[in-house]
């Protein structure tokens, strides 16, 4: 059991997603914990099989309890947060056997504006099934509301009803979200694309086409060549969005010569595909909005920035940084598959000549 916290002294298992005996490759998600404060997505350092677990979902242990044995070859990782240091030396190995869930306490009544005892985790699974919380009574300290509480009220089909006592706005229907972002070191990109613009004039590269050719590239996230949009860029919100297929993506000047004839504003108003990519305003370094009707998700890319990084040497070095936001409709694209595709993304921007090689 990790320590995520620097008052953490133990953690529940909300969630194996990975079965005794199954391989996983570096970065999938192993199992989901919990505490009153977050939910955290314990990630494999390195491909491996989950040989066997030792805490089941639903179970409490204390912090450096094993929960489960896998094995990554030589690979040494600590599952704790990154910020704290290690864990003590681990304690006996948890029993096999996962007890029952305990009895569900007894709460009084809610009060109208009071808030519900729920972990994090408990609260995205509710969120995502459409399951009011204050109809549910928790298995957790002061009747806190668990992820197995939830998970148990989606297996059986419920769905609270809303206290009358508690009134609430009307709102439309929202399909569940997730947002996820990472920085990019652009330096050696714009280096290369100003000398691409000085050698071809005509051509007229920019940032906004080096990622639609760098994410029709990344391996292993979409089972199929995905249709990208670019959507306009000026202040006056006008224009209209030019939409890339797969066959559109192969080459940096093929991406261009196609950006450069937009779809009919109408024609992409309606249109339906995996990525919406648009940029900051100038002097917006960090932007994030849901992706249009029909598509997966979107890549928001705020404007470039200077800062100071060190060098090898530990020199401190201009560099050119991005911050590109992903977000995503979890039902369309999972959550998993986003990360991957800005892992990627990084990757690939941050050595263009390989991209432009590939």
């Amino acid at each position: 059991m990790p320590k995520l916290g620097l008052t953490m002294t133990e953690g529940t298992i909300a969630r194996w997603d990975v079965a005794p005996g199954k391989s996983f490759a570096a970065g999938d998600i192993i199992v989901v914990v919990e505490t009153d404060k977050i939910a955290y997505d314990v990630e494999a350092p390195a491909p491996g099989i989950l040989q066997e677990v030792l805490v089941g979902a639903g179970s409490a242990v204390p912090v450096g309890t094993p929960i489960g044995r896998w094995d990554v070859g030589d690979i040494k990782a600590s599952l704790d947060a990154p910020d704290l240091a290690p864990a003590a030396e681990p304690a006996a190995a948890a029993a096999t056997a996962v007890e029952a869930p305990p009895p569900a306490l007894a709460r009084p009544p809610q009060r109208a504006g009071e808030r519900t005892l729920a972990t994090p985790y408990a609260r995205r699974l509710a969120r995502q099934a459409g399951i009011d919380l204050r109809g549910l009574d928790g298995t957790g300290p002061r009747g806190r509301i668990k992820a197995a509480d939830v998970e148990r009220a989606i297996a059986t089909g419920r769905s609270a009803p809303t206290p009358q006592a508690a009134p609430i706005l009307a709102q439309s229907s929202r399909t569940a979200a997730y947002s996820a972002g990472i920085e990019i070191d652009v330096t050696a990109l714009l280096a290369l694309n100003e000398q691409i613009n000085r050698d071809l004039p005509d051509l007229h590269a920019d940032l906004s086409h080096f990622i639609i050719l760098a994410a029709a590239k990344v391996s292993g996230v979409f089972s199929e060549p995905p249709i990208i949009a670019l959507a306009p860029n000026d202040d006056s919100g006008g224009g209209a969005a030019s939409l890339l297929a797969g066959s559109d993506c192969r080459t940096l000047g093929g991406v261009i010569a196609r950006a450069k004839n937009p779809t009919a504003a109408s024609d992409a108003a309606a249109a339906q595909g995996t990525l919406w990519i648009e940029q900051a305003l100038d002097g917006i370094s960090f932007f994030s909005a849901d992706p249009p009707g029909g598509f997966a998700a979107a890549l928001n890319v705020g404007a470039v920035r200077e800062a100071f990084r060190p060098d090898a040497d530990g020199r401190a070095v201009r560099a050119a940084l991005v911050t590109i936001v992903l977000t995503g409709r979890a039902s369309a694209f999972a959550p998993v598959s986003g990360q991957r595709l800005l892992r990627g993304l990084r990757q690939m921007l941050e050595a263009p000549l390989l991209l432009l090689a590939s």
